[in-house]
């Protein structure tokens, strides 16, 4: 009896440990499997958020790219308009520039052609007008008076022509520019009674020149012949006017040479051809010795439609 009693508490106290034994495995199993469902959902959790991270940077870069892309088109259609509208700036100003000149034009030629109808016939009617009174005239002083006044009035009219000249816009190149110089030098040497040797080119390149240019290179050939007339002594002068890649032109004389006086007029006059080459674009230069030589340059340049025309010209 003891005996049994003994194995009874001691097969209960194994089946105790039996049964706590199998407790604890299945809490650990619970735990273990609490554990992977925890770790299985942070899994999920972390790949959902990756997934989401993805998905917000393209969602990100996409609206970057659509962004820059709208930025460049507005960016192009921007720029299109502002070179369209430099583009029709630039026409309207050219459109401007030539009404301009076409205006310019014609205020010029109205004016050469009163200049010409009413100042020129006034003072062409004042030249007759005296010469006939000179030719009637028998006193001694009234007829250098009257004199004085016919040479007055050529001079007048001379510079009225050439006043007109500059205005003609029909008259701009570079060959008229040439021949009215030409024909001015020669009558100012004959009416002084000064021979005038003339070394001119035949051909030149068709050219236009500016009312500047024309006006200035005419003044120059003037003053020169009339400091030549005026202060040289001289009993011969020379001009030469030839194309070197733009005008070149020599005023010479065998007179006693450049020796400015006390009043530095001629001075002045020198320094005033100086500024009128310089001013559009040319050179200058004054050598005294064995007379008095005048030099000066203009480069022209010529337009495509001129070249072949320079060719031409020096060939």
């Amino acid at each position: 009896m003891l005996a049994w009693r003994e194995w009874q508490r001691w097969d209960s106290a194994i089946r105790a440990d039996e049964e706590r034994a199998s407790l604890e495995l299945l809490k650990t199993m619970l735990d273990n499997d609490q554990r992977l469902e925890a770790g299985r959902a942070d899994r999920a959790r972390h790949e959902t958020l990756v997934r989401i991270g993805r998905e917000q940077r393209a969602v990100l870069i996409g609206a970057i790219g659509t962004g820059a892309l709208l930025l460049l088109i507005v960016l192009a259609v921007y720029m299109g308009r502002q070179r369209n509208a430099r583009t029709l700036m630039a026409m309207e100003l050219k459109s401007s520039a030539s009404e301009k000149e076409l205006a310019d034009l014609r205020i010029r030629r109205r004016v050469s052609e009163e200049m010409h109808e009413e100042i020129g016939a006034g003072l062409s009617a004042l030249k007759v007008r005296s010469e006939l009174a000179l030719e009637l005239e028998t006193d001694t002083k009234n007829r250098e008076r009257l004199l004085h006044q016919v040479t007055m009035t050529g001079d007048l009219l001379a510079s009225l022509r050439q006043i007109i000249w500059a205005l003609d816009s029909g008259r701009s190149t570079l060959r008229e520019t040439v021949a009215f110089t030409e024909h001015y030098a020669r009558s100012y040497g004959e009416q002084q009674g000064l021979p005038l040797i003339v070394s001119i080119d035949t051909a030149w390149p068709d050219l236009q020149l500016s009312m500047e240019q024309r006006r200035n290179i005419f003044l120059v050939v003037k003053e020169a012949m009339h400091n030549t007339v005026k202060h040289a002594q001289a009993s011969e002068a020379g001009l030469s006017v030839h194309w070197r890649n733009g005008l070149t032109v020599e005023i010479s004389d065998n007179g006693r040479g450049f020796v400015p006086d006390n009043s530095s007029v001629s001075g002045n006059g020198l320094r005033n051809m100086r500024k009128r080459i310089e001013s559009i674009g040319g050179s200058f230069e004054l050598k005294s010795a064995a007379g008095t030589r005048v030099i000066f340059s203009v480069p022209l340049k010529a337009t495509e439609a001129n070249k072949s025309s320079i060719r031409n010209a020096l060939a």
